[in-house]
């Protein structure tokens, strides 16, 4: 699934829906280990989040077009949210190309 960017700056709804699921996903990055019901799980987790990086990709496109014209403190809000799923993405794709490169496995 991926998140179309077009006309979501100028409703607010849609920005603050964003906003919503990325507090969910960085609730499970954050407490996960209080609630999830193996170490397992986190792993499954990380692994979802790395193959679903163009939706956050495009969240964040979202938030960096609008912060500093309409809904600046939503997409503020937005794009702070996003910053675990993020640094999460930029820490393991890399390492995850190398290894696929240095293996000879395509991903």
């Amino acid at each position: 699934a991926v998140v179309s960017t077009q006309s979501t700056g100028d409703d607010p709804e849609i920005i603050n829906n964003y906003i919503q699921v990325s507090r969910i996903f960085n609730m499970f990055v954050m407490y996960g280990d209080t609630f999830l019901p193996n170490p397992g799980s986190y792993d499954e987790l990380y692994y979802e989040l790395l193959r679903q990086h163009g939706v956050f990709d495009s969240l964040n496109e979202t938030g960096l077009k609008y912060k500093e014209a309409t809904h600046k403190e939503a997409c503020k809000d937005l794009l702070s949210n996003l910053h675990n799923v993020r640094a999460i993405v930029n820490h393991f794709s890399p390492k995850i190309e190398a290894w696929s490169t240095a293996n000879k496995i395509s991903t």
